[in-house]
């Protein structure tokens, strides 16, 4: 019985540090509305866009033996509409973790007002709304000393304690500034609570963005960028430089939130045929639970006449 409730207890804790915490994306600059409602609609056309992150093995192993410890699956659609004077996006945003055993689906839907005081520069304001569904499953949370060699899983498994299901609203504000060289933005998420035993889980997350450009040859530049998430007393700090071409993009860079340096993460992507093509491979160094490798793979399209396509020499900062 107390086995049980050290494991009932452990499960609430790692289920409201889920809660907290928003899933991580190395490139969340394509991450779109995950990271500032703002930032949606900066590309000069229609995007479409879907991104896979699978994280380290040890999580697995520790819970569930199976694979796809920390999985997170974003997909979503947004662009810029004269009509509205500003960008619209819809956003889906699945995190499995060990296995299934901690579950969240997100729907967000997005809108930017945009103010232009150039022909190439502007401001954006944006607000997102979206639900939320988590969920916990019991029943999988395996200890190594349930694991019996011949009868596999034989530990936790209570009827009592089955699921846990949890269903809220919630809400994000941003502002961005855009200029060819610069790109700078700030957001709050989270703007609902829950309220009750629960609202310590459930902490406002502010997120900072900046990207600049320095140009080294007529096609490239490099590009640092700098990310920052902070929620309650944890935060996220990302820097990546990158190379830029005309159709190659190179990157290495670092990010610290639990000790100074937490990992690194090298990565490339590619466009062509009108698809942009992206690879990440990411070294977790000094996670809370799981150490490894990360993968993440990403894809995007556009629907644009040629005429709006804007070349990387107009907005070197771009992603």
């Amino acid at each position: 019985m107390r086995k049980n409730a050290c494991k009932v207890a452990l499960g609430l804790i790692m289920f409201g540090t889920i809660m907290a915490q928003d899933p991580i994306l190395y490139r969340n600059w394509y991450a779109g509305q995950h990271i500032n409602p703002a930032i949606i609609g900066i590309e000069p056309c229609t995007r479409l866009y879907l991104m896979v992150n699978d994280r380290g093995p040890r999580l697995t192993d520790f819970w569930t033996g199976r694979a796809n410890a920390y999985a997170t699956v974003l997909l979503g659609i947004d662009g810029f509409s004269e009509k509205l004077k500003g960008s619209i996006g819809v956003q889906y945003l699945g995190d499995f973790t060990g296995g299934g055993l901690l579950n969240m689906h997100q729907i967000a839907l997005t809108y930017a007002y945009r103010k232009h005081y150039s022909r190439s520069s502007f401001w954006q304001l944006g607000i997102s709304f979206l639900g939320r569904y988590y969920s916990v499953d019991y029943t999988r949370m395996v200890f190594p000393e349930d694991i019996d060699p011949v009868f596999g899983f034989t530990g936790f498994n209570s009827a009592r304690y089955d699921r846990y299901v949890k269903v809220y609203p919630s809400a994000s504000i941003g502002f961005l500034f855009f200029s060819p060289s610069l790109i700078a933005g700030i957001a709050l998420h989270h703007l609902t609570r829950l309220r009750g035993y629960q609202e310590p889980q459930y902490q406002a997350r502010v997120s900072m963005h900046l990207s600049t450009a320095f140009q080294i040859s007529r096609t490239s530049y490099l590009v640092p960028q700098a990310t920052l998430d902070a929620t309650g007393k944890t935060y996220r700090l990302q820097a990546i430089i990158r190379w830029r071409h005309v159709k190659w993009s190179l990157y290495a860079g670092a990010y610290s939130g639990f000790k100074f340096l937490d990992g690194v993460l090298l990565g490339f992507s590619h466009e062509v045929k009108g698809l942009r093509l992206a690879y990440t491979l990411g070294l977790d160094l000094n996670g809370p639970i799981y150490s490894g490798q990360s993968h993440e793979l990403g894809i995007e399209t556009f629907f644009c006449p040629t005429d709006k396509r804007v070349s990387i020499s107009e907005c070197p900062a771009w992603r």
